[in-house]
This record gives C-alpha cells, structure tokens and sequence, in this order.
C-alpha cells in the first residue's frame, strides 16, 4: 500500500510538438463526507509547491456512481526535462474540508512518479488507498 501508481499511457504523443508531459490523478478509494474534496499537492508549480494556498492544485471528482474513486477532471501539464531524464514528481493527497481544513495523507512517505520523456503523452497514475 502507497507504493508507485500503476501508469497507462492514455496517449503517447497525443502533442508531438508540445514540450509537455500530462498526468491525471485518480485514487481509488477515499472516504469523504458530503462537503469534503480531495486535491493533490507536489513539488512542481502546477501541484501548487506542496503549498494549498497557491490555489493552482488540481482538484479530483467523484460522482455517486464513481464514490469512493476519485479522478481529477483535468490533466497536469509540466515542462518535459531535457534529454533522456525522467521527469520526477512527488506528491500527496490532501482532503479538503468546506471550511478549508486541510488534512494531508498520512502514512506514506511522498508519493514518487518517474515518467518518460515523450514531449506531448498523457498518463494516468492510480492509487490504490493506503
């Protein structure tokens, strides 16, 4: 548990030309109350720099039908690294109260993605809880 998410490629290239790397973020299973969201914050701008108030962090989704799996509506894009280098990001998850308490994702060091240096693909990274 809260090993290295399992990546599918969703589209290797979909932007040839776009010097960019996406990941979307899906957890499998995390029990909220109504009112509660789930967002992901990292080491990149685009993750908010571990930091909530940034409020650039990409939010997941849920619906009655998905509960408790949890997938952010949109994909994060960051610059591909140069040459043959893996583009690192580290992350957690946060749970988000309406009040805007904040409650980070405990037990599990950060999570760590490696991924290949294809200007352009898109990745999903799955978690299974914790």
């Amino acid at each position: 548990a809260g090993g290295p998410p399992r990546l599918y490629p969703l589209a290797l290239q979909l932007f040839k030309a776009m010097p960019l790397i996406g990941l979307i973020f899906e957890l499998e299973r995390a029990h909220t109350l109504p009112g509660e969201g789930i967002s992901v914050l990292g080491n990149h701008a685009e993750l908010g720099d571990w930091r909530v108030e940034h409020g650039r962090t990409p939010q997941l989704c849920t619906t009655a039908f998905m509960y408790p799996c949890w997938t952010a509506s949109r994909a994060v894009w960051v610059d591909c690294p140069a040459g043959d280098s893996s583009l690192i990001v580290e992350y957690k998850y946060v749970q988000l109260s309406g009040s805007g308490k904040v409650v980070w994702e405990g037990l599990v060091e950060n999570r760590r993605v490696a991924l290949p240096p294809e200007p352009g693909s898109l990745w999903l990274g799955a978690h299974a809880p914790v």
